[in-house]
């Protein structure tokens, strides 16, 4: 077999293999989109909504892992989960299941005899339980008080190991949890809960932790930074000030002030301020052309603050994001909740992305 051949054999390989494979994804993709939810389903959400007790949940091989990631995100939600092995369950951590609590069990087969046994005492203890299943016949619907069933076929040419039946039971676990999250909305989010990484900023950081504020009294004031001229400024103090700044300028309803501009803290007496327009390079733009663009003021092409987009200062950075994006802009001003002018500061989507909250 020479060279050329030996490529064209692989390359033939290669095909074969990856046709193979996305075969096999698509017979996992058909499998999983069988997955439905029926009143049991609503059941499980009423059940789950009224308790004032934890959610313990149970499995046993690839399905502990399913379990275990349910009683994760719940309590990433707000509610009080833990996981409980349903073997040392029956040799005593069933001890620490209280009035009130709801048992939710995972089982491909729902015949798994350690789940069984569990949902049995469950029942026995008039206990609330839920069981995820792929088999509508499994001994553990007859002890469950809500069942939430899903395809039980796998991917594999034998049908034999677990993959898309789990892939469907961790679908049917986490339709449980967004509904729950849906309904309960962000009261029910515990922010302190999850301090690292991405999630944690997502959950905690706000419009005011990553704008640029004003300087406190006393401090030098940096015009590149949060950037004010006064609605009389000239085209050239507005073109001078865009050149120092990273592309919105707020404009101010005073006038007076030396050059147009603001230099220094001392012209604040308090951390909030009222512009009564927004200056952007595009503003300008649209007038260049014009004869008299030499003779115009800031309030002759700024955007009216009744035009702006703004954001609330607590509104959290990823609300923010979809705000600029929404409306096409790279920078607003963040206001004061519960009013529409009285500014603290600007927000740019730079800063937004750079807090890393995506």
């Amino acid at each position: 077999m020479n060279e050329k051949e030996l490529v064209e054999r692989q390359e033939a390989n290669s095909r074969a293999l990856l046709e193979q494979a996305q075969d096999t994804l698509r017979t996992l993709q058909n499998i999983v989109a069988e997955t439905t939810l029926t009143k049991e389903f609503v059941r499980a959400i009423y059940f789950l909504e009224a308790t004032l007790g934890a959610i313990v949940t149970t499995g046993v091989g690839k399905s502990a892992f399913v379990a275990q990631r349910l009683a994760a995100s719940l309590r990433l939600i707000g509610w009080r989960a833990w996981f409980m092995h349903p073997t040392e369950a029956m040799h005593g951590d069933i001890g620490g299941v209280m009035e009130g609590d709801i048992l939710i069990a995972v089982s491909r087969s729902g015949d798994t005899d350690e789940v069984v046994q569990l949902l049995q005492w469950a029942h026995t203890h008039e206990m609330v339980n839920i069981l995820i299943s792929g088999n509508a016949e499994g001994y553990g619907h007859d002890s469950a008080t809500v069942s939430l069933l899903h395809p039980n076929s796998e991917i594999d040419p034998s049908g034999t190991i677990p993959s898309a039946s789990i892939v469907a039971a961790e679908m049917v676990a986490d339709t449980l949890v967004a509904t729950l999250y849906a309904r309960r909305g962000d009261q029910g989010l515990r922010k302190d809960a999850h301090p690292g990484g991405t999630l944690g900023r997502r959950a905690t950081l706000m419009a005011k932790d990553v704008m640029v504020g004003w300087p406190k009294i006393g401090e030098d004031y940096d015009v590149s930074a949060v950037p004010l001229v006064t609605d009389q400024a000239s085209m050239q103090t507005c073109l001078k000030v865009l050149g120092e700044c990273r592309g919105l300028v707020l404009v101010s309803p005073g006038v007076g002030l030396a050059h147009g501009w603001y230099r220094t803290a001392a012209a604040f007496q308090t951390q909030v301020f009222r512009p009564s327009g927004i200056l952007t390079a595009g503003d300008i733009a649209r007038y260049a052309g014009r004869g008299d663009f030499d003779l115009l003021g800031a309030q002759d092409v700024m955007t009216p603050w009744a035009e702006c987009t703004f954001v609330y200062e607590d509104l959290s950075v990823v609300e923010a994001i979809k705000s600029l994006q929404t409306n096409g802009v790279m920078a607003c001003p963040v206001v004061v909740p519960g009013t529409v002018r009285d500014v603290v500061g600007i927000l740019h989507l730079h800063d937004c992305l750079r807090a890393g909250v995506l």
